[in-house]
């Protein structure tokens, strides 16, 4: 039965792309009429691959949360703005997906696939943090939108578009993010009880006028009957 080999470098059995990758690269130096080094070969291999990947990870990545940025919808339906749940699990989603493509494309020693790996997520963290500020944006100018909307309804006299007004609320208020949402409404229900207060002081207001009205008839009456 014949006998299989493998190369390790650094203790570590090299896959097929490894391989591949290592061989291309000592034939290149023996092109070059370099001094022949597996050594050198392998660090160069390992740090070329782990560096092309992260970058392309980094695009992918990237594309996707500009899109979000952008009001885009993505893959899946997410669309900013959205509710802090929900943008979390878009990119958890995003990074997992990109951990399990490192974990399978990625090689080289521990040290270095760990290096780029970290690299890799603090520059999506930038993205993240971009995206988290885009968000919040979008839904303060939705949310004022909508209590802009509100506030026009509260000034009206007759009471219609009561379940306009409220439907278009309250699926704004579902896509959220919690700030935005604590703002929004803040200011929706200051509205609301400047409203209820003019309101209150309009019926006090007729009401004296109606008593007032009433006193004057009573003492019209008691002089015409003294009369």
């Amino acid at each position: 039965m014949p006998k299989s080999y493998s190369l390790a470098v650094n203790g570590k059995t090299l896959g097929c792309v490894a391989f591949v990758a290592l061989l291309k690269q000592l034939v290149a130096s023996v092109n070059d009429g370099r001094i022949l080094s597996l050594h050198a070969a392998w660090e160069s291999v390992q740090h070329t691959s782990c560096g092309s990947l992260s970058d392309e990870l980094r695009g992918e990545a990237s594309s996707l949360f500009q899109s979000l940025a952008a009001g885009r919808p993505i893959e899946g339906g997410a669309k900013l703005p959205l509710s802090e749940e929900a943008l979390f699990t878009v990119v958890r989603d995003r990074k997992r997906a990109l951990k399990a493509q490192w974990e399978e494309r990625a090689f080289g020693d521990e040290s270095v696939r760990r290096t780029y790996w970290k690299e890799l997520k603090t520059s999506l963290a930038r993205e993240e943090n971009m995206v988290k500020t885009q968000n919040a944006r979008v839904a303060d100018q939705q949310l004022m939108e909508g209590v802009k909307a509100w506030q026009e309804w509260l000034d009206k006299d007759e009471d219609t578009g009561t379940d306009e007004i409220c439907n278009l609320l309250g699926v704004l208020m579902t896509r959220m993010p919690g700030a935005s949402l604590s703002r929004a409404s803040r200011i929706a229900i200051q509205a609301a009880a400047r409203r209820m207060s003019a309101t209150r002081s309009a019926v006090a207001h007729a009401l004296e006028r109606q008593n007032d009205l009433q006193r004057k008839a009573v003492a019209w009456g008691e002089k015409a009957a003294q009369q």
